[in-house]
């Protein structure tokens, strides 16, 4: 018989306290009574993708800038980290020996066949696809899957953050506090099985692993319905249209400011005052869009394919524009 597998996947910023929470768990796990049944493995991301990565990628994506190099690299790191993890579950579900991923992840060669393996991925997840593709993971081999999110101020994460030995720098927590999608359970049933944590959370290692005993006895179930397919079709298409859209704001951004350079509608003294307030324009816009405040018209907020594009890159130019009007009075169209 395979054995039963859970993925928990920790959502919070830097300094949040997920690492703290993860230390409390094996410190928790000899008071348990089934503890020989159970084998807690630690991932943490940090120590597998290099901080200045992370950093450098959190930074770029704020400021808007194009960085190819480091953002490929960054989705290249974590991808060769998934695949490491897809193979831990595989060997751990089968009874398979790798002793290059056992040494890896800190286990060792000869286990228990009647052990439970609950694998901590100690991340930041701040945006929600991060979490998504460990959720699918689960689904491959029909596994458990569950979230813990650390809900937690900005301020409070620098704080604790400086108390840290290694330290993320503080521009890349307000970056990340920017861009982080906490869990919505109530809306997508794929995060039903959450926890939220905060630092006045009693018993926050209990109400753990309460959720990680419901993710052993419910792992995720196989695609096998249209239904789930559906959704996850639904899901594609949204994501699809939310990244056109976010292309097209940001070549929107380049050629306002470029017309307004070539119409000389400002002194150029006023011209960076005005490049912020496009910048902070296109922000709002894909808040917006996140929350999903921002109604696209209906034929637009499936599918954006190549017809539409045009339509879609007007929609939007005619959004900025407005906002522009709220936050420069004086920008002429």
């Amino acid at each position: 018989m395979a054995r039963r597998v859970s993925l928990v996947a920790f959502v919070g910023l830097p300094g949040a306290g997920k690492s703290s929470l993860c230390k409390e768990l094996f410190e928790s796990l000899e008071n348990r009574a089934n503890s020989s049944a159970l084998c807690l493995i630690h991932v943490c991301f940090d120590e597998l993708i290099p901080l200045d990565l992370q950093e450098k990628f959190v930074l770029i994506k704020q400021s808007k800038l194009e960085d190819e190099v480091e953002g490929a690299s960054w989705k290249s790191t974590r991808r060769d980290v998934y695949n490491k993890i897809d193979r831990l579950v595989e060997c751990l579900r089968n009874d398979i020996i790798d002793l290059d991923i056992f040494k890896l992840f800190g286990i060792e060669e000869k286990r228990d066949a009647n052990v439970d393996h609950i694998i901590l991925l100690d991340d930041n997840f701040y945006y929600r696809s991060m979490r998504y593709e460990y959720f699918q993971l689960a689904r491959k081999h029909n596994i458990g899957f569950c979230q813990c999110y650390l809900e937690c101020t900005t301020e409070v994460a620098i704080h604790q953050n400086l108390s840290r030995d290694i330290q993320v720098p503080t521009a890349a927590i307000e970056a990340m506090a920017i861009n982080l999608q906490p869990p919505q359970p109530q809306e997508l049933m794929w995060e039903l099985n959450t926890v939220v944590i905060s630092s006045k959370s009693p018993d926050r290692t209990d109400a753990v692993w309460d959720i990680i005993e419901k993710s052993l006895e419910l792992p995720v179930p196989p695609l096998e319905n249209r239904d789930l397919e559906k959704a996850e079709a639904r899901l594609r298409c949204s994501l699809s249209v939310a990244h056109q859209a976010d292309l097209i704001l940001r070549s929107l951004v380049g050629t306002l400011i470029k017309e307004a350079k070539a119409n000389n509608e400002f002194p150029t003294s006023k011209l960076p005052e005005f490049s912020r307030s496009v910048n902070s324009g296109r922000q709002s816009i894909i808040v917006a869009m996140r929350e999903g405040s921002l109604k696209f018209p209906s034929h637009l907020a499936e599918e954006v394919c190549e017809e539409k594009k045009q339509e879609l890159c007007e929609f939007l130019r005619s959004e900025l524009e407005e906002k522009l009007k709220d936050q420069s009075p004086n920008y002429c169209e």
